[in-house]
């Protein structure tokens, strides 16, 4: 299901906290978010196999392996080994939503997208969010929303109506 959640900033510390006690027992919601980066002293590959070796217990061949499955599907497989400073907003997006496909989430929350991949890839970022087949809510200002109304069957809710039917809270 797609949806489109109409906040202001001064919600974003408020789904932050509430997000964050609703994963507190089970990982259910995964954020992307450009206040929440990707650690900038490590290559592609270990900002995504990281959180994925605390969490999963993976083997590393297989870790690898899977993680350039995901790379050649986003068309990265030549940044495997680059740092942060060394990609595009896009590219950083990317990486934290091939994060977010490691693991079995109930919902992928994109806060602020335009925000995160600036206006040089806002085109990049509508084609990415019409070919996306996982359930996302995007959250943003009301005043961007006529962007989003391209993406088929997405839901518009207010901030409010969201919390109580996704996050229950």
């Amino acid at each position: 299901m797609r949806k489109f959640v109409k906040i202001n900033i001064k919600h974003v510390d408020d789904i932050l906290e509430k997000v964050s006690l609703c994963n507190a027992i089970e990982l259910k919601y995964y954020i992307i978010y450009k206040q929440l980066p990707i650690i900038g002293n490590l290559s592609v590959l270990e900002n995504i196999a990281l959180p994925m070796s605390y969490h999963k217990g993976m083997k590393i061949k297989q870790l690898i392996s899977t993680i350039q499955d995901y790379l050649n599907i986003f068309n990265l497989s030549e940044k495997i080994h680059n740092r942060r400073d060394t990609l595009s907003n896009y590219e950083i997006f990317l990486v934290k939503y091939i994060t977010a496909l490691m693991f079995p989430v109930e919902l992928i929350l994109f806060i602020m997208p335009l925000d995160h991949v600036g206006i040089e890839h806002s085109h990049h970022l509508m084609d990415f969010f019409i070919k996306c087949n996982e359930n996302y809510a995007i959250l943003d200002y009301n005043e961007n929303y006529d962007k989003y109304a391209q993406i088929s069957n997405i839901i518009k809710l207010e901030y409010d109506e969201w919390l109580t039917q996704d996050l229950r809270v």
